[in-house]
């Protein structure tokens, strides 16, 4: 027993014959809607790869936007830290300025100090001349 007779028999009743079907699939109508099916499809595909590439761009946007953000930070942190050396460094440049000053005017105060020693020595060593004298003197006598 033959269930199919044909390609397009079912369940013992014939859908259609061949002639008819190959007159179906060589009718440019039947062209025309698989035209428009594959058209219709590729259109599909086409707008689904384009929203796709759209939120690909939408994402990678927003990353880059991220890193920017990031990279503004870090420029900012770098810049406020830099400020902040440089502050520090004219701090220290100043209390070194202060130092110094206050060493040159001690070194002053030294050499000034100095100075009199030098003309105390001066006037004792002339005292001393003088007593010599007088001691030779008196010895003298």
């Amino acid at each position: 027993m033959e269930i199919f007779r044909t390609p397009f028999d079912f369940g013992g009743k014939e859908l259609m014959d061949i002639e008819t079907a190959n007159k179906i699939a060589n009718s440019e109508t039947i062209f025309a809607i698989l035209f428009i099916i594959l058209l219709l499809a590729t259109g599909k595909f086409l707008l689904g790869w384009i929203k796709q590439m759209r939120e690909d761009s939408k994402q990678m946007k927003e990353e880059s936007n991220e890193r920017e953000k990031k990279v503004e930070k870090l420029y900012e942190d770098h810049r406020v830290e830099a400020k902040k050396r440089e502050e520090e460094a004219k701090e220290r440049e100043q209390k070194l300025f202060e130092h110094l000053e206050k060493s040159n005017e001690s070194q002053e105060r030294t050499s000034k100090t100095l100075d009199k020693i030098q003309e105390n020595l001066v006037s004792l060593e002339g005292r001393v001349d003088d007593v010599w004298k007088r001691i030779e003197k008196f010895d003298k006598q």
